[in-house]
């Protein structure tokens, strides 16, 4: 059965039902992609092994006693803690949760001297302080800059001049 070529470009002149439409609407809040962590009780909190730590390193509490700075202790933390959890959200929010990041990496960074392990835990708890929608950047501003500089430094070390400059061309 063909159709006129005028019955396909005209408009529809079916009168529309007197009827009202309903529109179906939903109370129920959208449901969220993510599954919430269950945050720790107050003595999980105190009885780990990370807030051990702090209290004896870097809290703000117990500063009068804190131990000296042992960069053992930044690859133990992320060895055991960042890496051996599998980047375990639960662990870098206790990290996050004891101000691991700006008591003691921002404080103890060198450019240009930290380990490995060290640059690894910045970047975990930097990346922890976007996922929990806080202000990342407000840490330290001078060692921001620093990282960026070395990040750029390196970049350029292994990177031809050539590339470099047409990257800089395309951004």
């Amino acid at each position: 059965m063909a159709e006129s070529a005028e019955y396909r470009t005209k408009p529809s002149t079916r009168p529309m039902s007197s009827k009202k439409l309903k529109m179906k609407t939903d109370t129920a809040p959208p449901p969220t992609d993510k599954p919430k962590i269950p945050l720790p009780t107050l003595s999980q909190i105190n009885a780990d092994r990370i807030t051990q730590l702090a209290n004896q390193y870097w809290s703000p509490a117990t500063k009068e006693h804190h131990l000296p700075y042992n960069a053992a202790i930044v690859e133990s933390i992320y060895q055991a803690e960042i890496l051996g959890s599998n980047f375990s959200v639960r662990r870098i929010m206790m990290l996050e949760f004891s101000q691991y990041l700006e008591n003691y990496l921002w404080p103890y960074y060198a450019a240009g001297e930290a380990s490995h392990a060290h640059m690894m835990s910045i970047i975990a708890m930097i990346t922890e302080k976007f996922r929990e929608r806080v202000p990342a950047w407000q840490a330290s501003h001078a060692h921001m800059m620093s990282i960026i500089a070395m990040i750029t430094e390196k970049f350029r070390e292994r990177v031809p001049t050539w590339q470099v400059c047409a990257l800089t061309i395309l951004i």
